[in-house]
C-alpha cells in the first residue's frame, strides 16, 4: 500500500529558478521486492511541486538509518525541483540497532556494503523501468538527470557507485548517475592503496561535505581524513564544504531525535546547528540544480555561498 502526505514548507533558501516555497512537495511511501535476492526495500519518494519532468537523486542512509533519514536534505532538494528517493537498506538499517549494539557494529561489513550497492542498482533499474512505462508518479523522472547521495555508510556506497576503486575488486561504479553528494565521506582504511589511486576514476561531479567534529565511533574516521577525500579526487569536477564545529550527526539530515545510530554518542548527540543545516541544504540543492539541470544561476549561487562563518570553507574545482 502506498501512502501519500504533504511535506511541510521549508524555511531554507532556494537556488534561483527553483519552484516556489508556496507549493508543497509530496511524499510517497512504498516498497519494492527484488526477487533474485529475496529482499524487500522500503523507500520514500519526495516529489517537487507540480507535474513537470524532474531530476531524481537516490539517497542512502547511514548505519542504523531508514527511509526517514536525510529528511532535511530530501525536503530541501525536492523544494529545489529535484525528486529524492530515500532507499532503506535491510541488514544495516534501523532494525539492526534494535537488536543490539554488537549487531549494529557487525552490520558495518563488506557483505552489507555489497548489499547496499545492489540495492541502489536495483532501485535505479526499477524507477527507470516504471518511468519508461509511464507509471505514476515515476513518469516525471528524467532518465538523463540522476544523482546519488548518502551519509556515512551511505557516503561509502555513493563513493563506490561514483567509481572509487578497491584493491582486488572489479569496477563497482554505475554509469547512470551524473553527479554525487557524499555527506561524511571516508578515505580507504586498512588497504595498501594511495587515496589518489582509489579515486582516480571518480571523474563525474562529486561533492564531499564534512566538518571539524565529524567523527564516527564505528568508522573511526577523523574529520581531516574525511576532508582528504576532496584532495584525492581528480581536479576539475570536485567540491568540498567544511563546516567548523559540525559533527557527524549534523550531516545526517535528521530533523528530529531518533535511535542511537552511527556517530551519535557523547558530544555528537548535540542537536545540529540550524546555520549548518541551512548551509548544507542550500549548497547541495545548488549543486544538484547546477549538474542535473544545467542551471548556471545555481552554479553562481554555490560559488558565492552565503552564511559561511569563520573556519568554514568551500572549495570548488
Amino acid at each position: 500500500m502506498i501512502s501519500r502526505r504533504l511535506v511541510l514548507r521549508s524555511t531554507l533558501l532556494l537556488p534561483a529558478g527553483a519552484p516556489s516555497l508556496a507549493a508543497a512537495a509530496e511524499t510517497v511511501d512504498g516498497s519494492w521486492h527484488h526477487a533474485p535476492r529475496q529482499r524487500t526495500l522500503p523507500w520514500r519518494l519526495r516529489l517537487p511541486p507540480g507535474q513537470a519532468p524532474c531530476p531524481l537523486v537516490l539517497y542512502a542512509h547511514g548505519l542504523g538509518g531508514s527511509r526517514a533519514s536525510g529528511a532535511a536534505w530530501g525536503t530541501a532538494w525536492s523544494k529545489a525541483g529535484v525528486a529524492v528517493l530515500h532507499v532503506q537498506h535491510p541488514g544495516s538499517d534501523v532494525d539492526t540497532w534494535r537488536r543490539s549494539s554488537a549487531a549494529l557494529q557487525a552490520a558495518a561489513s563488506a557483505d552489507q556494503f555489497v548489499e547496499r550497492l545492489q540495492d541502489l542498482r536495483f532501485a535505479l533499474d526499477e524507477l527507470l523501468r516504471r518511468s519508461a512505462a509511464g507509471e505514476a508518479p515515476w513518469q516525471r523522472v528524467r532518465a538523463d538527470a540522476l544523482g546519488v547521495a548518502g551519509h556515512s555508510f551511505g557516503a561509502l556506497t555513493t563513493q563506490a557507485l561514483a567509481g572509487q576503486r578497491y584493491p582486488g575488486v572489479g569496477d563497482l561504479s554505475d554509469p547512470r548517475p551524473k553527479a554525487f553528494v557524499a555527506l561524511s565521506p571516508s578515505l580507504p582504511v586498512g588497504v595498501r592503496q594511495a587515496p589518489s589511486e582509489a579515486f582516480a576514476d571518480v571523474v563525474r561531479p562529486f561533492f564531499a561535505l564534512t566538518g571539524s567534529r565529524d567523527a564516527s565511533p564505528i568508522q573511526a574516521s577523523p574529520s581531516v581524513q574525511r576532508a582528504a577525500v576532496y584532495d584525492a579526487l581528480p581536479h576539475g569536477r570536485r567540491a568540498l564544504l567544511w563546516l567548523a564545529g559540525a559533527s557527524h550527526r549534523t550531516f545526517s539530515g535528521d530533523q528530529r531525535d531518533g535511535p542511537p545510530r552511527e556517530g551519535r554518542s557523547g558530544q555528537d548527540d548535540e542537536a545540529p546547528q540550524h546555520g549548518h543545516a541551512a548551509l548544507i541544504a542550500n549548497a547541495t540543492a545548488a549543486w544538484w540544480r547546477w549538474h542535473l539541470l544545467a542551471d548556471e544561476a545555481a552554479h553562481a549561487q554555490l560559488e558565492a555561498l552565503q552564511g559561511l562563518a569563520e573556519g568554514d570553507r568551500l572549495l570548488l574545482g
